[in-house]
């Protein structure tokens, strides 16, 4: 009985059942066979920026997810890196596989690689290839005054001068371009230069109490600067305070030739002249007498061919004794070369014409609303004298 038993024994421990171990199945020839399962490696993908982007410099987002087959995605290894900056984070992915971050990145041709490690140290890895650019910053406003800062009428040139020069942080070159106003409107003649193209006016376009401003900006090429801008108040020619000035014009000045049987009405009359040089009228006479009383000469603009505005003028006591009669004005009428203008009088009624027996004949208008509205034209030899600053 007990042979039996210990036969049977034997039987179950070295029988042809295979035996299983912690590596496979063992067969009956002691060989271990393949489970038939293999770890895989994870997977990286950049979702942005795209492959051959072009980014600012500073702050850039990096987007992208990581995944795995045996391994949740928040257990495996992650880096970000860049060829230029080196590592720029290792984030934990959350359990999408997400691995989003904002890096900087300097400026340069950068590859950035995303790579992932699972548990059994298989890695693998995304790349792009993205240009990093450093954004354009316009220069600074620059520093402007206009010389002189006290101009005389047709005497002093204006220059528009950089006092303090614009800089740029990228070392760009600059330009500075330059626009003018005179009194508030668009400056739109010739400008000259004396450092840069346009920074200067002729003294020729001033004229007294005209208000000038000069803008600048400064140009990268890609950007412009703040405007900056100054202004300077054109002061007058300063003539002579005296009755006594150099003749730059007349008509019929003869001194003893003159219409004695004709006088004057009560209207204002307006005698068209053309400059042929530019010059500054201080005063006007007439040739008249015979009354006395209250009366003004003056110069006018032309407008479209009729007297328009008062640029200069005075008041006057004509006296009886017939002869040249005037008056000086406080500030200089400027007329430019070939200028249309109007010498204006209000003579006192009934005084002596002012007109010459046989003299050269100018257009004229008349009115009796004080330059509101003027009448017809008409011709006749009349007598004055215009007299200049020096």
């Amino acid at each position: 009985m007990r042979s039996a038993l210990l036969f049977l024994a034997l039987t179950a421990c070295t029988g042809g059942e295979d035996a299983v171990t912690d590596s496979g199945i063992v067969d009956d020839s002691g060989d271990t066979e393949d489970s038939g399962t293999t770890d895989e490696a994870p997977t990286a993908a950049i979702e942005a920026p795209a492959d051959g982007a072009t980014v600012v410099a500073g702050t850039v987002a990096l987007e992208g997810t990581v995944a795995d087959t045996e391994d949740a995605a928040e257990t495996l290894t992650v880096e970000w890196s860049s060829s230029i900056d080196g590592s720029l984070a290792t984030p934990t992915p959350d359990t999408a596989g997400v691995v989003d971050i904002s890096a900087t990145l300097t400026a340069g041709s950068h590859t950035l690689t995303l790579s992932v490690t699972d548990s059994q140290d298989q890695t693998s890895t995304d790349t792009v290839d993205v240009t990093v650019e450093v954004p354009n910053t316009a220069p600074t406003e620059p520093g402007v005054s206009i010389a002189p800062a006290a101009p005389i009428e047709g005497t002093d040139a204006l220059h528009c001068q950089i006092t303090t020069p614009s800089t740029d942080v990228d070392a760009d070159s600059i330009t500075y371009s330059f626009t003018w106003e005179v009194d508030s409107a668009a400056f739109t003649g010739a400008t000259g230069q004396n450092q840069y193209a346009g920074d200067q006016i002729a003294a020729s376009n001033t004229y007294a109490d005209q208000i000038w401003t000069c803008t600048v900006t400064a140009d990268d090429g890609t950007d412009t600067s703040t405007a900056a801008s100054a202004s300077v108040s054109i002061g007058a020619a300063g003539c002579a305070s005296t009755d006594t000035f150099p003749s730059c014009g007349g008509l019929n000045t003869d001194d003893a030739s003159y219409d004695d049987g004709t006088s004057m009405g009560n209207n204002m009359l307006a005698f068209k002249q053309v400059a042929s040089a530019a010059m500054d009228i201080q005063r006007v006479e007439f040739f008249t007498g015979e009354q006395t009383g209250a009366s003004r000469v003056a110069i006018w603009s032309d407008s479209a061919g009729d007297p328009g505005a008062e640029l200069a003028g005075a008041s006057m006591q004509i006296e009886s004794a017939v002869g040249w009669q005037g008056a000086s004005f406080d500030d200089a009428a400027r007329i430019g070369t070939g200028e249309s203008y109007w010498v204006v009088w209000t003579p006192v009624n009934r005084a002596q014409a002012s007109v010459q027996l046989s003299g050269t004949q100018v257009d004229y208008r008349g009115s009796s609303d004080g330059g509101t509205t003027w009448g017809d034209t008409y011709t006749d030899s009349w007598k004055f004298k215009a007299f200049c600053c020096e």
